[in-house]
């Protein structure tokens, strides 16, 4: 939301505009990066794709102009998630969340103002639920191109983006499926693992799958029985799920998608948009 809030920020707007001092906008990216603990850089591009403000002044200049965090804001104007990548400016694994800056009353897409999100707070809790549930549970996530984008309980963080996980269990959670079941995970061991992704699909367009995964030695020791250990499963992988949504809707939700669909009405020149009046009283709410 608070990223949303900045592309709707009438002194950014007039800025970008301009396209002369960027005074007060490096100043606005400031303010709201002290205040922000899940993006680790705030930064602004003008319609050319070039940083003229960031909470990491080193930025500043660089060109962003065949970014996808650019690109995707640009074609689609509206809001829009970069997949986890590893940032070649920042040297961290990390995803983007970027939103449209439009003119006022029609005059056009003049920016765009982009976050990164550092992964780190949701590699810890995943390492956590998997220390709790057992000896050999691991969770994890794949993204579309079958790399595991968070760290492996067994493995650490070498495996982040490097290593792939190829399997049809994959490919049906990829494409929307739901599975509990007995399989041979990436290290070719055979476990009892589920997965899951179709919510993050269809509420933020992400092609991601949430896996967990228990050795079958440790399931089949006759202390734990097997319904057991698919019911915990199953509840790991929707708190999981639930807890994504949470961490990604922290930059996105509901009021600022409509506020992103009425700006681009208006950057294409329709004034007569009406936007249904905010509950909240916040930032958002007053836009």
């Amino acid at each position: 939301a608070e990223l949303q809030a900045l592309s709707f920020n009438k002194a950014v707007q007039d800025e970008l505009a301009a396209g002369i001092d960027y005074t007060i906008t490096q100043e606005e990216i400031d303010e709201t990066a002290e205040t922000l603990d899940n993006f680790y850089e705030l930064f602004v591009l003008d319609a050319n794709g070039k940083v003229v403000a960031s909470s990491n002044h080193d930025s500043v200049g660089k060109d962003k102009s065949d970014d996808d965090y650019f690109l995707g804001a640009i074609n689609k104007k509206s809001v829009h998630i970069k997949e986890t990548y590893l940032s070649s400016s920042t040297g961290q694994i990390s995803y983007a969340v970027s939103a449209p800056i439009f003119g006022h009353l029609g005059q056009g897409l003049k920016g765009v103002v982009v976050g990164r999100v550092d992964l780190e707070e949701l590699n810890t809790f995943l390492l956590h639920m998997a220390e709790s549930g057992g000896e050999s549970l691991d969770v994890y996530l794949v993204n579309s191109d079958r790399f595991l984008i968070t760290r492996s309980r067994f493995l650490g963080e070498e495996v982040i983006l490097k290593q792939k996980y190829e399997g049809e269990h994959i490919t049906n959670c990829l494409s929307g499926q739901e599975f509990h079941g007995i399989y041979n995970d990436y290290r070719g061991e055979e476990v009892l693992g589920g997965y899951k992704g179709l919510e993050l699909q269809e509420d933020f367009g992400l092609d991601w799958c949430v896996v967990a995964e228990v050795d079958t030695e440790e399931v089949n020791k006759p202390v734990i029985a097997l319904r057991d250990q698919i019911i915990l499963i199953a509840v790991i992988v929707a708190i999981i799920i639930a807890l994504l949504a949470f961490f990604i809707a922290r930059s996105i939700s509901k009021p600022v998608k409509k506020l992103s669909e009425a700006a681009k009405k208006i950057a294409e020149g329709d004034l007569t948009v009406e936007i249904e009046e905010a509950k909240s009283q916040d930032e958002v709410g007053s836009l």
